[in-house]
């Protein structure tokens, strides 16, 4: 089927059954607003999906903005599947648990709580009562499981290595020693690569507290992935034991540890692909009987540049993975979205069910692990974001967005039919008019078929003319998709169009589709984008004269280098950029020596650098950042292009953010996530709309 064929047969969103006690009630299109940036923080998304092992019990967690909104408070919450009508009820206060599991009898569940700012493990009757502390380790825990008996707890964290000498007391001062390339890394800080990832594992009693755990595996290497045999008697994991693995491809290897006696044994090498090593600890699924283990890891047939995800089976005994897609085109999710519970789903010993992303969407699919055959689970314009299976495979619960509506938990056991149990951002929906993107397809250059998304204001008139933005994604190896998009409703809401294009490089299309990109930035990337441009403004309700351009991380490049080759938009913001491509190659958190085939300073690369055009650009572009950015360090990119577009007498301003890295939305400071749009709408409304902005204006404006 090809794109065109599946806009007419996929498409069609499922017919869904709502709870009529969530139902949203009827409102007149004029007694409703558009979404603003204040309503940002409201939106909820719930988190780790567990279910009882009865299954009609669901344990998830929910966030919220404290009362005095300096931080993200969190407590973990239940619903009763089984009864339709039943609301969520709190099993914990709100605080900073997160991570519940049940016990496998049902009576208790395990839970992270922060301990001094470290994690540290603590239980709970299920029925609700007091919590205590069961377990913590010196450097905080990471994630735990339960054993399949429910007679142990396996708990994995940082911890430092045996063998390691006591470091100068001078360090305690804020001195560090860096021996390796990638000595930093976004969204962690500074890499202690003293204190790798162990697995440590208790014997739980249910009448004691603060239990001292034993550590099983040991060394300067990660034991990452822990997953616990079906006996009980063994963990599995994944160990890279690479030294400097920005040098070449990294080679994990799947291992398991006796936990009886902390032997470890080599079961097989892992066959993931050409892939980086920055990329998350593969997930681990071992089928029912435990004769098998599934895991999502990266296509071995992708291209150098990029290589889609893969669904994989590896008997336990050994030999080689069977790649269970190799010749299934859409790209298999990992799973690794903040919050998700996993990537995979055995539904019994011959059937698996995983997240596929396709032409935008995610939803679930269900292959065959004999034959290989994939049949669609979930259907329509929306994205799975989560999603858990009771052990007998009969209960199937998931969190599933779409452009109109924030995440909910959905009951999806049968086969393309999903009923709503949650009506968490319901108070949104009644208060804002939100608008379900037009999906299109148009043809890019070299006559490729290209998806795009069209946001329109609420109240929509195409006799009227309105500004238009376009946003691109990041990545560049990610996609728009079907999901609920607070940026897109805020800009239509305050009265624009605002267009999402998947150009050539984009996830969800296959893999012949994403490796496309032989020149990054300014390739057929752009072209495409513009061609949707050229293709939208064509239409007669898109004022051409008031375009404007934004997009972060790898989409910031391309906003970067597209005002520097064109002066056909208005306005730009540029979020988390790169500049200069020199000068990332010495400061960023991802070095790669390997792939070069001569020194970085030799290479003309820095014409591939959007900074070398920035003599060129007239458009007003603002640019925003955060101090702790280490995968596009501000230096590389949004103070070099304010620096470059001041001297220019370019219209520019900074939106410096302390504390935030590389996402604003995961700053020390949750506001600034509302404020990082509000500042993006503001220049827009200026630029576009002509309204005044004072806190942009220079005084005296004289060169």
């Amino acid at each position: 089927m090809d794109r065109r064929d599946f806009l007419q047969a996929g498409m069609v969103t499922v017919a869904v059954a709502a709870l009529p006690m969530y139902e949203v009630a009827p409102a007149l299109a004029d007694s409703r607003r558009g979404m603003t940036t204040d309503d940002i923080l409201e939106v909820e998304q719930p988190q780790n999906l567990r279910l009882s092992p009865t299954g009609s019990i669901v344990l998830f967690g929910r966030q919220r903005l404290s009362a005095d909104q300096k931080t993200i408070e969190s407590s973990l919450w239940l619903l009763n599947v089984a009864k339709l009508r039943e609301r969520p009820h709190a099993l914990t206060d709100w605080g900073s648990d997160k991570q519940g599991v049940f016990s496998p009898d049902g009576t208790v569940v395990a839970f992270l709580r922060q301990i001094d700012g470290k994690a540290q493990l603590f239980t709970i009757p299920s029925g609700g009562g007091d919590a205590r502390l069961l377990a913590k380790l010196d450097h905080g825990i990471s994630h735990f499981a339960w054993s399949p008996d429910g007679r142990s707890l396996a708990l994995s964290g940082p911890t430092r290595f045996a063998n390691t000498p006591e470091k100068d007391a001078d360090l305690a001062e804020g001195v560090h020693i860096f021996t390796h390339a990638n000595y930093r890394f976004e969204g962690r800080g500074y890499v202690d690569f003293d204190q790798p990832e162990q697995i440590w594992v208790l014997a739980y009693d249910p009448n004691a507290a603060n239990l001292t755990p034993r550590q099983l595996t040991h060394g300067r290497f990660a034991a990452e992935g822990m997953s616990w045999s079906i006996d009980s008697q063994s963990l599995l994991f994944t160990c890279d034991e690479t030294d400097e693995p920005y040098y070449g491809r990294i080679t994990p290897t799947l291992y398991q540890v006796i936990v009886a006696t902390g032997e470890r044994q080599t079961v097989a090498p892992m066959n993931i692909g050409s892939t980086s090593y920055i990329t998350p600890a593969t997930k681990l699924f071992p089928s029912p009987d435990g004769c098998r283990i599934a895991y999502v890891a990266n296509n071995p047939a992708g291209r150098p540049n990029f290589a889609q995800g893969a669904l994989f089976i590896l008997d336990k005994g050994g030999g080689t993975a069977k790649n269970l897609t190799a010749t299934y085109d859409p790209d298999i999710s990992g799973g690794n979205n903040p919050g998700s519970s996993g990537a995979l789903a055995w539904l019994d010993n011959n059937r698996i069910l995983a997240m596929v992303q396709w032409h935008g969407t995610v939803n679930l699919v269900m292959f065959d692990t004999k034959s290989g055959k994939a049949t669609p689970w979930t259907e329509g314009r929306q994205v799975v974001r989560d999603f858990v299976a009771s052990s007998d495979g009969r209960t199937i619960i998931a969190v599933i967005t779409d452009p109109v509506r924030p995440a909910e938990l959905f009951d999806v056991s049968r086969a393309k039919r999903q009923v709503r149990l949650t009506g968490l951002n319901d108070a949104l929906l009644e208060r804002a008019a939100l608008d379900m993107p037009e999906s299109f397809w148009f043809t890019g250059s070299g006559d490729e078929q290209i998806q795009g998304f069209l946001y329109r204001p609420p109240n929509f008139d195409p006799h009227r003319t309105y500004p238009m933005v376009l946003s691109i994604h990041g990545g560049p190896y990610y996609f728009n998709n079907e999901s609920f998009y607070d940026d897109a409703q805020i800009m239509a809401g305050a009265g624009y169009l605002y267009l999402l294009i998947n150009p050539r490089g984009s996830m969800s299309y296959g893999q012949a589709f994403a490796s496309a990109l032989p020149d990054w930035p300014g390739g057929n990337d752009i072209d495409d984008l513009m061609a949707g441009v050229d293709f939208i403004a064509g239409r007669p309700y898109v004022d051409k004269s008031k375009l404007g351009v934004s997009g972060g991380s790898a989409g910031a490049v391309a906003v970067d280098w597209i005002i520097g080759h064109t002066n056909r938009f208005a306005a730009a913001v540029s979020t988390s950029d790169i500049a200069d491509f020199r000068e990332l190659w010495y400061i960023g958190d991802q070095p790669s020596f390997g792939e070069n085939k001569a020194p970085f300073q030799q290479t003309d690369e820095n014409k591939r650098s959007p900074i070398y055009y920035a003599g060129n650009i007239k458009t007003p572009t603002m640019f925003i950042g955060g101090d702790r950015d280490y995968r596009t360090p501000a230096s590389s990119g949004g103070l070099m292009m304010f620096r470059a577009l001041k001297d220019l007498r370019v219209p520019t301003a900074l939106i410096w953010f302390e504390g935030a890295g590389h996402s604003i939305g995961t700053s020390s400071n949750p506001k600034h996530r509302a404020m990082r749009s509000r500042h993006m709408l503001r220049w827009f409304d200026h630029y576009l709309k002509g309204l005044p902005t004072p806190e942009y204006d220079l005084v005296p404006k004289e060169f």
